[in-house]
């Protein structure tokens, strides 16, 4: 990581030293070209980063028509690589970074993408197939309100897909595609 942005610092050091007392259009050139040159230098280490951070790897495991519900944790950017909204179930909306909706969730009431808790157990009636995201802290308590066996399919660092109803995939550690029954 520090060897890239070193050379990036040193070459542009030394670009400037040498031009910078005989042709000060060379120097501002060289102080423009900086910043992006930095930045390209560090888009490699940074990349690991990104992808860690990224909802992109949770989206690849599930298919983009499924219903998808996030207990008590919120995945910015799922929505976005799956194409459509994703249900959160929270009491509190704290898991959202809009300080509007935390502090008015009372009075919002039921929306399309923000239920309470409690409507876990309407949603799991319906016997269409339907992932869950969840934070590992919040395993225990999706599973005693859920009062099922869920199927882990995919684990990061964040969070744990789940699936909800009988769906043709494989668990964690498998390799393959994970797609819910009836999906082309």
């Amino acid at each position: 990581m520090f060897t890239a942005s070193g050379l990036v610092l040193v070459v542009w050091g030394a670009l400037v030293a040498a031009t910078s007392a005989r042709r000060p259009l060379a120097a501002v050139v060289c102080a423009a070209c900086f910043a992006p040159g930095l930045g390209l230098a560090l888009l490699g280490p940074l990349t690991p980063y990104a992808e860690a951070r990224s909802a992109r790897a949770l989206a690849s495991h599930i298919d983009p028509a499924a219903r998808v519900v996030a207990f008590q944790t919120f995945e910015p950017g799922l929505a976005l690589y799956l194409g459509h909204p994703v249900l959160l179930l929270s009491d509190t909306g704290q898991e959202l970074t809009s300080n509007y909706v935390r502090s008015a969730h009372a009075r919002l009431g039921r929306s399309a993408t923000l239920r309470p808790v409690a409507a876990l157990h309407a949603l799991l009636r319906d016997p269409t197939p339907l992932y869950l995201v969840a934070a590992p802290a919040r395993l225990r308590e999706l599973r005693r309100l859920g009062r099922r066996r869920f199927v882990p399919l995919y684990v990061d660092r964040r969070s744990v897909l789940l699936a909800a109803h009988r769906v043709d995939a494989n668990p964690v550690g498998d390799t393959g595609a994970r797609r819910p029954a009836g999906a082309s």
